[in-house]
């Protein structure tokens, strides 16, 4: 199935080939997407969509969601990245992301605080949060 194949990660899991990106999707067109049955789903906060997201999205659906650039710094540490996840989670209607990305790292590596960003994601991981 569209889940099982694509890449294969280090995890033993798979990354579909095949995901919907959401920028920029509203209304009739986001739903239409989303019934399309995409294998993968990738959504972000700053697209302004994630409740109308998680309301289509099929449970089955594999999902990306991303941490936006302004969780990762002033001073915020790990727990903005954490905060922001949840409640990406949260609007998305899911108690589990299948993969985390740092929208725009750029800050994060320019400011030095990427180690506290990716101790954050894997936080994130052991909690059962991704």
């Amino acid at each position: 199935d569209g889940r099982r194949s694509g890449v294969l990660l280090p995890s033993g899991g798979a990354l579909p080939a095949v995901a919907l990106g959401t920028m920029e999707l509203k209304g009739e067109a986001l739903a239409s997407m989303l019934s399309q049955g995409f294998p993968a789903v990738d959504t972000a906060p700053t697209y302004k969509n994630e409740t109308a997201v998680g309301q289509g999205l099929s449970p089955a659906a594999y999902l990306i969601a991303k941490v936006p650039r302004a969780a990762t710094g002033d001073g915020q540490g790990s727990s903005g990245v954490r905060d922001a996840l949840r409640k990406s989670l949260q609007r998305l209607g899911r108690r589990k992301a299948d993969l985390v990305l740092l929208h725009w790292p750029d800050k994060a590596c320019e400011d030095g605080s990427l180690a506290a960003v990716w101790a954050a994601l894997e936080e994130a991981r052991e909690a059962g949060e991704a």
